[in-house]
């Protein structure tokens, strides 16, 4: 969904993918991407894979987050995701129409 607010985004990738310390990172001249990159910081295997995401453009913040699989059947995966970060004022107030 990231990536498809801005076909025209700039991708980058360092590392070996799928490892830790594996980076993607984006540029985007539309506001709502910005600029930052996202690296893994540790794998479970077939389990979960945490990673940080930093924010660079338009704020400067840091989050954590965390993708989770689970076997629910032979033919069906569960997947948890998840992020725990701040969102600093005034980007966290609410939008009204």
């Amino acid at each position: 969904v990231w990536a498809n607010m801005d076909p025209k985004m700039k991708s980058t990738f360092q590392g070996d993918d799928g490892s830790v310390g594996a980076i993607s990172a984006w540029e985007s001249e539309v506001k709502e991407v910005g600029v930052g990159e996202q690296e893994i910081t540790k794998i479970n295997e077939g389990k979960r894979l945490d990673f940080e995401i930093r924010f660079k453009e338009p704020m400067n913040d840091t989050a954590m987050g965390f993708m989770s699989t689970e076997m629910v059947s032979e033919n069906q995966t569960k997947v948890k995701w998840g992020i725990n970060g701040i969102i600093p004022y005034p980007i966290n107030l609410p939008l009204h129409e």
